[in-house]
């Protein structure tokens, strides 16, 4: 019982100790700019501390648009605030930790005179200010990364080298798009915008690679028929992520009881996909012949060498009947798929697109420099990576989960041409 009162009392003299330094930063200024400062400082404090007493009272606001947006604000005002607190903490313990250090390396080798060492006022100022600055950059950032980043949605372009590739193979246009988490897209609109991009293309194959919703079904309604007017000459294909079993989601208290609503969920899911016109391959292949060559568009159900997600993906089932096919293109949402078996077990899978990482909706994408955190959770994690003559495609996704914004990591539409 004593754990939460230690970590509340070190709560408060942390507020404490940043509130003094905002106090600081404009001592000897102008009166309005110093009650300014604070008073900006008190209310994202109240904000942030508010945030979380709502979040225990209210829980996520639900489903509908206006409990969304209530979210994605909160949580991009609570993850913004708290690295506020933490960059400016940082910088001012290091600040004094220096001069602590430099007092004590003062006195150990005796070089100070009998007199105190003098406080540099100025220099403790100028340290509460760069606190300040650098504090409000990553707050700054996060909401310009919501209002901005959350729905501008880019494509990219790959194109896929097929060894032995068909003429009349060469020549299809194809889509990848995922991840949408239907649950967390604020507004429907944006959504529509990046379909009629998507139909701009013509593409002839659209391929969806998991994570529809985030847990429930129902998370599709207000955008079903937006996705139904997606077109595609060949058919739209899709694929289970991990998040689509709704497996998050508590649907009963009884154990048995909310078995059978998780099993009712998935299949809701399956049937609004259908009723959209989409194609969902389970664990199973179709074979579309053009012009005499056969494509072969594989998909499983959702497979991850990471314990903590679901493994259903069959990939010997899903394989037969395809062995002769020109080419081979694998959907399967989760990109460690591709190492563990895909490339080791089934050598003439020319291409896997996946998804699921999101690029951690946080990075740098510049020509010489590509880095996020996904990194160091996954070897493959955003774009075109290829071994031994196979491909696999992760694609950054096109919707965003807890945090509503990017940055540096843009919502993906992936436009895909197979070449000779």
């Amino acid at each position: 019982m004593i754990v939460p009162f230690i970590l509340l009392g070190l709560v408060l003299l942390s507020e404490y100790y940043i509130f003094q330094a905002v106090k600081t930063a404009f001592q000897n200024n102008a009166s309005w700019p110093k009650h300014f400062t604070n008073g900006i400082y008190v209310l994202l404090s109240l904000i942030f501390y508010g945030i979380i007493v709502a979040s225990f009272i209210a829980g996520r606001g639900g489903s509908q648009i206006f409990g969304k947006v209530i979210f994605g604000i909160s949580i991009t005002m609570f993850l913004g605030i708290f690295l506020l607190k933490i960059v400016m903490a940082g910088i001012l313990l290091s600040e004094d930790l220096f001069r602590a250090g430099k007092w004590l390396t003062e006195k150990a080798v005796n070089l100070s005179s009998s007199k105190e060492v003098a406080f540099n006022y100025s220099r403790k100022k100028f340290i509460s200010q760069l606190a300040i600055v650098a504090g409000a950059v990553p707050l700054i950032t996060m909401l310009n990364g919501m209002a901005r980043n959350a729905y501008r949605f880019k494509i990219y372009k790959a194109a896929i080298p097929v060894k032995n590739l068909p003429k009349a193979l060469s020549q299809l246009k194809m889509v990848q798009i995922s991840d949408l988490h239907t649950g967390s897209m604020m507004f429907p609109e944006r959504l529509k915008e990046a379909i009629e991009m998507i139909n701009d293309l013509k593409p002839d194959l659209v391929f969806f690679t998991g994570d529809i919703v985030n847990s429930i079904a129902d998370e599709i309604e207000p955008f079903k028929n937006i996705l139904a007017n997606l077109k595609a000459k060949h058919g739209v294909f899709s694929v289970l992520g991990n998040h689509d079993y709704g497996y998050y989601h508590r649907f009963s208290k009884d154990k048995s009881e909310n078995e059978k609503a998780t099993a009712n969920n998935l299949q809701k899911l399956k049937n609004y996909q259908k009723e959209m016109g989409w194609q969902m391959l389970n664990n199973e292949n179709k074979v579309i012949d053009i012009e005499g060559d056969k494509l072969a568009i594989i998909g499983v159900e959702n497979w991850s060498d990471k314990p903590y997600f679901p493994s259903k993906g069959d990939l010997n089932a899903a394989y037969k009947g395809c062995e002769d096919c020109a080419v081979k293109i694998l959907l399967s949402h989760d990109p460690t798929h591709w190492r563990k078996q895909v490339i080791t077990n089934f050598t003439d899978i020319d291409l896997t697109l996946s998804g699921h990482t999101h690029g951690f909706q946080f990075g740098v994408e510049i020509p010489w420099i590509k880095w996020s955190p996904a990194k160091y959770a996954y070897k493959e994690w955003a774009g075109l990576y290829t071994e031994n003559n196979q491909h696999l495609y992760v694609n950054r996704g096109i919707g965003h989960l807890g945090y509503p914004g990017r940055i540096g990591i843009m919502p993906e539409i992936t436009e895909i041409e197979l070449v000779g």
